[in-house]
């Protein structure tokens, strides 16, 4: 009998000291449930939500864009040093921009995607066969809620890669575009050559564009997903995009050129003769050939919602890309991954 009690004692010993156990497996559970994973500056993602928080009793001033970039808030560049302490950073300088190419120091290996098209594996620039992925560059503006209009007429949720400081600018359409919960990345905050930042003005333009999502939508989001701006990035913008915001990094395998079709240069093309589309029906008969030859392999193509041809051109292309049977996502539905980090 003395046996058995203490047996019994033994035993309710263990499962005590197992429950702490369990609670902290169903915690993990809950998280990777919910999206979260990875580390964030050296923190579980799950404390990414202090890199944007509001200091107590304070309101945050946001900076006027710059095409220098725009200075950091310190709870980013804490999370710059643990980075950069582990390892993370690498000490690359920063570009030059000559003719608007990103020229580097002899010797220096940066693998820039907007100077010679050089990405890593780390970089999501195709889609799955059969799949076009829905997204649109330099939002909110005037011409979002036109764009908005058609998406809704077909079902569709985009991608919007937004510019942080053209939210105050375009809030009504951007508010529109949060109501009929469609996707937020990141489009930096002043649109500005990346590479020819240096690491603090780097942090702020990725910082201040999330911040500027965060705040401004009904659900406080954190976003996932970045594009820069002209594609320039390099490995050092690569890494302080990854290990301190928890970015993941999104660019293209086609590009139509629909800027050239500004609303600033009506009836004309910003562009010369050859170097990008001179009319609407250009465009459309570039989109249509994207329809006819790349369903095999997929499309992840440049898009702006900032012009009204460039959205008469998308419209186009929808019918075409339907008519041949093709699937459209947006990036995160199109890499069956979660919209947002929290």
């Amino acid at each position: 009998m003395l046996w058995n009690n203490l047996s019994f004692a033994f035993l309710l010993q263990v499962v005590w000291c197992l429950i702490p156990f369990t609670q902290t497996i169903d915690k993990k559970q809950n998280r990777e449930s919910l999206g979260f994973h990875g580390t964030v500056g050296g923190q579980s993602s799950e404390s990414v939500n202090i890199l944007f928080a509001a200091p107590a009793g304070q309101s945050l001033n946001y900076p006027e864009k710059s095409s220098t970039g725009v200075a950091p808030r310190d709870v980013w560049m804490k999370a710059y040093h643990r980075a950069k302490k582990d390892g993370n950073i690498p000490a690359l300088k920063p570009s030059k921009i000559v003719d608007g190419i990103a020229v580097y120091t002899p010797g220096q290996n940066p693998c820039n995607f907007g100077s010679t098209e050089c990405f890593r594996s780390s970089d999501i620039l195709h889609a799955s066969p059969g799949v076009s992925a829905l997204s649109f560059d330099d939002g909110p503006h005037s011409t979002s809620d036109q764009l908005l209009q058609f998406l809704q007429s077909k079902s569709l949720k985009a991608t919007h890669f937004i510019i942080g400081s053209e939210i105050q600018r375009n809030l009504q359409s951007f508010q529109n575009l949060d109501n009929a919960k469609h996707h937020f990345a990141v489009h930096t905050y002043s649109h500005p050559m990346m590479t020819s930042l240096d690491d603090e003005k780097v942090i702020g333009e990725i910082g201040w564009g999330m911040q500027a999502i965060h705040d401004n939508t009904k659900q406080k989001v954190i976003p996932k997903y970045w594009r820069p701006p002209y594609g320039d990035i390099d490995d050092r913008v690569r890494a302080i995009a990854k290990h301190v915001f928890g970015l993941e990094t999104i660019l293209w395998d086609q590009d139509p050129k629909d800027w050239c079709l500004s609303d600033q240069n009506p009836g004309a093309s910003a562009c010369a003769t050859g170097r990008g589309p001179q009319t609407l029906k250009d465009l459309e008969t570039k989109y249509k050939s994207y329809a006819n030859e790349n369903i095999k392999k997929g499309m992840l193509s440049l898009h702006h919602e900032t012009s009204v041809r460039p959205i008469q051109a998308y419209k186009k292309l929808y019918s075409e890309l339907k008519s041949k049977g093709w699937a459209i996502k947006n990036i995160p539905d199109m890499l069956n991954k979660p919209w947002y980090q929290a």
